[in-house]
């Protein structure tokens, strides 16, 4: 607000102004102009003078962009830019300390009481939430951190204390209703495969039918009874190892793709030496004669042997390979259904 000094100032001015605009647009003359104002013409001309110099100079188009700073405004502006981010992180450090200060009071006081793990959360949280309404220009994140919590967990636990509720929940997912274990061994016991004993059906469809058990009960149990089936197995499997070459050859197909190309490969191995033979690869699957063409060159080339171990491939199982096996007299041994552990080097 002016005082009365600036506003008969203001006045003044104005009324100056008014009177040049009137003497300019023609409306009276300089010597009537210069009686209302009560100075000489002399003094009216000054005036006008002045009026179109400063109009003059406000009119003429300066410099693009903001006016160009002395080196030694600029430098005090830094200054000032700089002590007032100086006084923001001194005032930000010293709300954080007062905080911390209070936080550190608040749990030496519960460490009596109880183990730091069940130690009350709401005085802290109570502690941030009254330091973050004093202090809005400090981040919150300033706050939770001081209080040694994690962003996630201050909003959880403000959330719950808006509530009412514990901050404390119980850990893990609610139990579901729990099932006697020999009932839930019964169910999955049900599932065993008979050509892999080892291997249940999945489990989800057993618990799928019992919806209302624990799913983490039933996926333990599930591979306690898998460990079980295969343990089992393994004591009543033999290890066979053979010290001789040229007594057991051990024949498979198998597929590689090489440079988007998908080829089949016939390999077989002296499991006495542990030497592969030349194999035979092409890009299609073989036939039961082409298998027989190249068992007949190999025995032809190498020592045919006693036996052979294959699996239940109608390729690997033809007539033609039969031929072949009687002439050299190399007696087969398949592997049973369901165990390919039968031929393990091959597999």
């Amino acid at each position: 607000m002016m005082n009365r000094m600036q506003e008969n100032d203001y006045q003044t001015m104005k009324q100056r102004l008014v009177t040049i605009c009137e003497v300019q647009a023609g409306t009276i003359s300089a010597t009537e102009a210069a009686e209302r104002l009560g100075v000489s013409r002399k003094t009216f001309y000054e005036y006008m003078d002045a009026f179109v110099k400063a109009a003059a100079e406000a009119l003429t188009p300066g410099d693009p962009g903001r006016p160009k700073l002395s080196d030694e405004t600029r430098k005090i502006r830094q200054l000032e830019a700089e002590k007032k981010r100086l006084e923001n992180e001194l005032y930000e450090m010293k709300a954080i300390s007062e905080l911390q200060g209070r936080i550190i009071a608040i749990r030496d006081s519960q460490l009596a009481e109880r183990e730091k793990k069940e130690r009350d959360e709401l005085p802290v949280i109570q502690a941030i939430s009254h330091e973050k309404s004093r202090n809005r220009t400090i981040p919150l994140k300033r706050f939770i951190l001081a209080g040694q919590l994690s962003v996630s967990t201050f909003f959880r636990y403000e959330h719950r204390a808006a509530l009412g509720e514990p901050l404390w929940g119980p850990r893990g997912k609610p139990r579901a209703v729990t099932m006697e274990d020999d009932v839930i061994l019964q169910l999955l016991k049900q599932q065993q495969r008979h050509g892999n004993r080892h291997r249940l059906r999945a489990v989800s469809a057993v618990h799928a039918q019992h919806p209302e058990y624990s799913t983490r009960r039933f996926q333990e149990l599930a591979n306690e009874l898998r460990f079980k089936l295969l343990r089992g197995e393994r004591k009543s499997m033999l290890s066979v190892e053979y010290c001789e070459a040229h007594l057991i050859w051990s024949m498979d197909i198998f597929e590689q793709v090489h440079r988007g190309v998908r080829f089949h490969v016939l390999q077989v191995i002296d499991l006495g030496s542990r030497v592969k033979l030349e194999p035979a690869v092409k890009p299609g699957a073989f036939t039961g004669e082409e298998v027989a063409e190249h068992l007949n060159y190999l025995m032809h080339k190498h020592e045919a042997p006693l036996f052979l171990k294959r699996d239940n491939g109608s390729n690997l199982n033809s007539g033609e390979v039969l031929s072949i096996l009687k002439m050299f007299a190399v007696i087969p041994f398949n592997s049973p259904p369901g165990f390919p552990q039968f031929n393990g080097v091959m597999e």
